[in-house]
């Protein structure tokens, strides 16, 4: 699915089989990725390092992206991908996120942040 804004920018969303977000592409070639578990809940979202061109953003500008397409196109890279993994308790009700940190590089040296952690508490 496409949608274009006010100022013509084209944001695709790329559903699966089960009709569940499984791509976001933003219109500066930014690609989130979601996977879910069994009841459709999202257990991690990756937000890709690397972006999909403006190239490749205009050349699907008219007809869309489709799975295999976006699968294909986008780069994994574990050291530089944000990956936050959700936890669910039995209810699915959202307990604890991790938010991994991506690595960098600061004037040659590799830089590790620390994982930001969050713990829901319900009565």
């Amino acid at each position: 699915i496409a949608t274009v804004d006010g100022e013509g920018n084209v944001c695709y969303e790329i559903y699966d089989a089960a009709q569940q977000l499984r791509y976001r592409v933003y219109p500066n070639g930014g690609v989130v990725g979601y996977d879910r578990n069994a009841f459709g809940d999202v257990v991690t979202m990756t937000q890709y390092n690397t972006a999909l061109s403006q190239d490749v953003m205009a050349s699907y500008k008219t007809t869309g992206i489709s799975m295999l397409q976006i699968c294909a196109l986008i780069k994994s890279d574990p050291a530089m991908d944000r990956v936050t993994v959700y936890q669910r308790d039995r209810r699915g009700k959202e307990v604890a996120l991790w938010r991994g940190p991506p690595t960098f590089r600061m004037h040659g040296i590799s830089v590790y942040p620390a994982a930001e952690e969050t713990q829901t508490i319900y009565d």
